[in-house]
Order: C-alpha cells, then structure tokens, then sequence
C-alpha cells in the first residue's frame, strides 16, 4: 500500500474517535428528588426547605452568609388508614380529594396528619368530618442545587409532573415556571418541562403554594415528581475533532498538489 493511502483510513478513524466521544455525558442534578422518595410517612423531606410562611407557621432561619441554622423541612403526609397509629382514615386522601401517593412521589406539606374528624354533626375520631387544616395564605418551599459551569447551566434540563394544593407557582432563581390552579390543582398531577433560566452555580427552584383561607378542611400541601439533569462533553472530544479536521485538510492539500 502507499504510503499516501494511509491518510483516508487515519482521518476516518479519527473521525468515528471523535464522533463516538462527542456524545455528552449525562449527570444528574443533585437535589432534584421527587418529593417524599423513599420516605416513611410523617419523615422531613431534607431535599426542601420551608422558608415562608403565615404568621404563627415555623420557617427555616438562616445566618449572615444564608446557610440555614435552624432547618424547617416539609414531611411526608399521611395517606392511608392507620397511619400513625390511628384508625381513622387519611384526609384528604380519603374519599380522594387529592391524587393519591405512589412509589415514585408523596405528598408533603407541614403536618404529617391530617384526619378527618372535625364537623357538624360527626362522631369525634369517625374520620367522617374534616380537619382543621393549616393556616391560610403563602408557604414557600425552596430547593438548592448546583450546576459547576456555563455549559452545564445550559444544557440543563429539569422534567416532570406536580400538584398542589390549593394552587401554586414553581419560580426559578425568581422567573415563574408553571402554574398550578384551583379548584383542578391537587386532583391530578401537571406536566412540566424547564429547559432555560438555570445559573453556572447555586440555583434555586421555588415551589410557591398559596392555601385558600377556610374554617375547616384546609391542608396545605404540594407533591412533585421529577428528574433532572445536565450534560458534560467528554474530555479530548475537541482535540479528536481538531486532529480529524487537520487531517482532512492536509488530505486535501495532497490531494490539489497532485
């Protein structure tokens, strides 16, 4: 064989290198966990933060350089009869006002347990009443989570489905993302896809619910099931690509000089 017959299969070679690790990696974003993953019913999920709320409703403190001193985290909210030792069945899991727990996601919120047991006319302890519930207006929820770069903030991508009660705003770093409305909100989960508005850094996703002022029956509550994830090339992609392009052109110039 020539020696000139060598160059096409080296380019060729180097090419496919090059297209084969120009495949980028996907990683996982830590801290986007689907609510309640894993969790027994009444544990604080970590992966959230409360950090506002109506008067009288605990939050997260944190110090001078914004690192939470005093951690207040959603739990996972009970849903089945007997939960917590109790015989009365879950409200408002039951009759089924919410969309109902499942292995992927959970319902959290900032009581554990809310029974249906309060009402006009209704035997204490039936589970055929409502609940007092929790105190009327915003909750804040915040998640954080770190993407090391401009390229991973922009092929960063979070998906997924969720719910709240009784609406509610997902923001990101401070931009809404997607709504949730009432009266349909907590009876089925939503769809939603962020594909932009991510940092090279520390981020922040927000889960904004808003809790309808009522005397009774007025749990607050939101449930997300998501995943997300941002892309890194593989180290030398470049180089392969540059010493493939290099040797198409001296090919060519072989090529034109013969």
């Amino acid at each position: 064989m020539r020696r000139g017959s060598f160059i096409p299969v080296w380019c060729g070679l180097l090419l496919a290198a090059a297209r084969a690790l120009a495949t980028p990696t996907l990683i996982p974003i830590p801290g986007i966990v689907s609510t309640g993953a894993g969790l027994s019913q009444g544990a604080s999920d970590v992966n959230f933060l409360l950090i506002s709320a109506p008067a009288g409703v605990p939050v997260t403190i944190f110090d001078a350089d914004g690192v939470p001193i005093l951690p207040i985290n959603p739990v996972v909210i009970c849903s089945t009869v007997g939960c917590d030792g109790s015989s009365i069945p879950a409200f408002p899991f039951w009759p089924g006002a919410w969309v109902a727990n499942d292995a992927s996601s959970q319902w959290v919120g900032v009581n554990a347990v809310q029974y249906g047991d309060i009402g006009a006319g209704v035997t204490p302890g039936s589970g055929m009443g409502v609940t007092t519930g929790d105190p009327g207006g915003y909750y804040v929820f915040q998640v954080e989570f770190y993407l090391p770069g401009t390229y991973a903030a922009s092929t960063a991508v979070i998906s997924g489905f969720w719910t709240a009660d009784n609406q509610a705003t997902m923001y990101l770093n401070g931009i809404p993302i997607t709504g949730c409305e009432y009266p349909t909100c907590f009876q089925d989960m939503k769809p939603f896809d962020i594909t932009n508005g991510f940092v090279a850094g520390v981020n922040y996703l927000q889960i904004v619910v808003y809790n309808l002022p009522q005397p009774v029956g007025n749990p607050v509550g939101f449930r997300i099931d998501w995943t997300g994830t941002f892309e890194t090339p593989e180290p030398g992609t470049a180089g392969l690509w540059l010493a493939g392009l290099a040797a198409l052109g001296l090919l060519r110039r072989r090529r034109r000089t013969s």
